[in-house]
């Protein structure tokens, strides 16, 4: 009987631990994510940023949903989505994802 429920169990632990390392790989290594120049301004107290947020893949419906969910998407243009009306903790939350390369201000030219 043990030996069964170890034959049941040690699937739905590897299943388990798998699901869970990529999204805790990318909080532990998000900051990694943000450009010095935005790391800088996300502790000048700004309320509101707008971001380039560069994935290592062209973006596909649930990439863009997702930054939707937490700020508003102004495009994609290539590998690249841009992002509005963020605050500094919802930066760091998108550059928390795994899938996001890098996160940069957008420039305002």
């Amino acid at each position: 009987m043990i030996r069964l429920l170890t034959r049941l169990a040690a699937p739905a632990v590897i299943a388990v631990v798998v699901l869970g390392a990529l999204p805790a790989y990318g909080q532990l290594t998000g900051s990694q994510r943000v450009s010095p120049a935005l790391a800088r301004e996300l502790n000048d107290g700004s309320p509101v940023y707008a971001v380039s947020v560069e994935l290592p893949f062209q973006p596909e419906y649930y990439h863009v949903h997702r930054l939707q969910e937490i700020g508003t998407v102004a495009g994609v243009q290539g590998r690249t989505v841009r992002v509005l009306q963020l605050s500094a903790d919802q930066v760091r939350e998108i550059a928390g994802f795994y899938w996001v390369e890098r996160v940069d201000a957008l420039d305002e030219g």
